[in-house]
């Protein structure tokens, strides 16, 4: 059995889905979703499980499960019993795994086939060899899928350009420290780059602020900022953007996996040359080799 923690916003959770799920396959062994961190005082209010939208392989990990990969005071959710889990299973449980640095690790797939796994896995090295199978999982549920409309018709009909300006929690003093925020002029040259590449390039902007967006981002071609009358769903920004045909994204998981489901061969990704603002942090397998830094 493979279970995986799932934490923070859609785009992690699709990244920790798809190594579960290619876990899974690798050992023909059953995947199941952990969502303890939803219901803790790690997240409180603040995230949520968000990959109910998706036709994936959904099942939900029993409390006797978990203690059998993960040992019985993992059950329990406080500061404390969670800081003694962790001495307790780096030290006696060897089928915890725990991922300590952004750079891919290949010995995750020779490490058994009962497994609980607990990290971010930002690297389509972990699951670019089942492709068609997490095209198929991150597809959506007929309930919502979304119908033909003028902005879908746009979209589909124009060589489109998504541009992903995330703002919002990385204004906080707190996320400052750790994240760049990507600047107006890495769009421009971003979207000026592709631009020079294809004909009658059309950019739609989606963003956690796009009312900021609309003020202070320019651009030398047609611009369609993506707003919604009621609080913008994750999913649904999610489902028009990898319609696009090709991506700027920021420093972001949510515009990674946009970009990265994107069907049209001929995409360009560029991708942001810094994602944390800390030196020590090696990001080298996050971005895949075809895409451009800048």
């Amino acid at each position: 059995m493979i279970i995986v923690r799932l934490m923070g916003g859609l785009g992690n959770q699709m990244f920790q889905y798809a190594l579960g799920r290619n876990l899974s396959l690798m050992h023909n062994t059953e995947l199941k979703l952990d969502l303890s961190s939803f219901c803790g005082w790690q997240y409180p209010s603040i995230r949520h499980y968000e990959l109910n939208c998706f036709n994936i392989e959904e099942n939900f990990c029993e409390n006797d499960e978990l203690k059998k990969l993960k040992g019985s005071v993992f059950i329990l959710n406080n500061p404390l019993t969670f800081f003694l889990s962790k001495v307790l299973f780096s030290s006696q449980n060897s089928t915890y795994f725990r991922e300590k640095t952004y750079e891919f690790n290949d010995s995750i797939f020779s490490s058994g086939t009962d497994l609980y796994l607990e990290g971010y896995w930002q690297s389509e090295k972990y699951f670019a060899s089942i492709r068609d199978v997490l095209l198929s999982d991150f597809s959506y549920k007929e309930s919502n899928i979304l119908r033909s409309s003028v902005l879908l018709d746009e979209i589909k009909n124009s060589e489109a350009i998504a541009v992903h300006i995330r703002r919002g929690d990385y204004t906080k003093k707190r996320l400052q420290k750790i994240y760049h925020l990507c600047s107006l002029d890495y769009y421009t040259d971003a979207v000026n780059f592709i631009s020079d590449k294809i004909s009658n390039p059309h950019v739609f902007v989606f963003s956690d602020n796009p009312q900021w967006a609309m003020e202070n981002l320019k651009l030398n071609c047609k611009t369609t900022f993506i707003e919604h009358e009621q609080k913008a769903k994750g999913w649904i920004d999610m489902q028009l953007m990898r319609m696009c045909k090709h991506f700027v994204i920021a420093n972001s998981s949510f515009g990674w996996w946009g970009a990265w489901l994107a069907t049209n061969p001929n995409k360009i990704v560029v991708a942001p040359q810094h994602w944390f603002k800390s030196e020590k942090l090696n990001t080298k397998d996050l971005i895949p080799s075809s895409w451009i830094k800048m």
